[in-house]
């Protein structure tokens, strides 16, 4: 991959990803734990890499498969709008200009959770911003993204997460302060 466009290598976002899946998988839902691996995707990235990085929360639509051109939101349309809530959002990383989804190898199975049984390649997430598609029409191939930050959820969420004693543990271990 090119890396003028991404941060990180592939093997680096794999590592990523699987350590904080190997320690959340028992423990939590996993294909729907997206503050999760932004929280700790971001936190890696800083402690480990030294890459400035912030964990994002609002509305997403990612093309994930072709030639169907299957977009996936994460969100509701209100207004044709995507927009996000409190029991509709999904969150991923920003470093700079560059996007990172550490969720991204789970979006079939957290599609399946919704019945939707779309064969969702297993793929790395890391785009530049500039790359976004400015509508729902421009997301007609696989690879291309809507993200519209929602800074007040993000902050709420990660109220939460850091209120709770269980996230922070395995969090930690994530880091290796366990």
């Amino acid at each position: 991959m090119n890396r003028s466009r991404t941060i990180i290598s592939l093997s680096d976002y794999e590592r990523i990803f699987r350590v904080i899946y190997s320690v959340i998988d028992e423990h939590a839902n996993t294909q729907h734990a997206c503050l999760f691996f932004a929280v700790v995707g971001a936190a890696i990235l800083e402690l480990k890499y030294k890459i400035q990085a912030k964990p994002i929360a609002g509305a997403a639509a990612f093309c994930v498969h072709e030639p169907s051109s299957t977009v996936s939101t994460f969100g509701k349309i209100v207004d044709a709008d995507l927009v996000s809530a409190e029991d509709a959002f999904h969150c991923w990383v920003q470093a700079g200009n560059i996007a990172i989804d550490f969720m991204a190898p789970l979006f079939r199975e957290s599609f399946l959770t919704y019945g939707h049984d779309v064969a969702v390649p297993r793929r790395m997430f890391q785009k530049p911003m500039i790359e976004m598609a400015q509508s729902f029409d421009g997301l007609y191939q696989e690879g291309m993204f809507i993200l519209n930050p929602n800074i007040q959820l993000t902050t709420k969420l990660i109220e939460f997460f850091f209120s709770r004693p269980a996230y922070r543990d395995l969090a930690d271990i994530c880091l290796g302060k366990r």
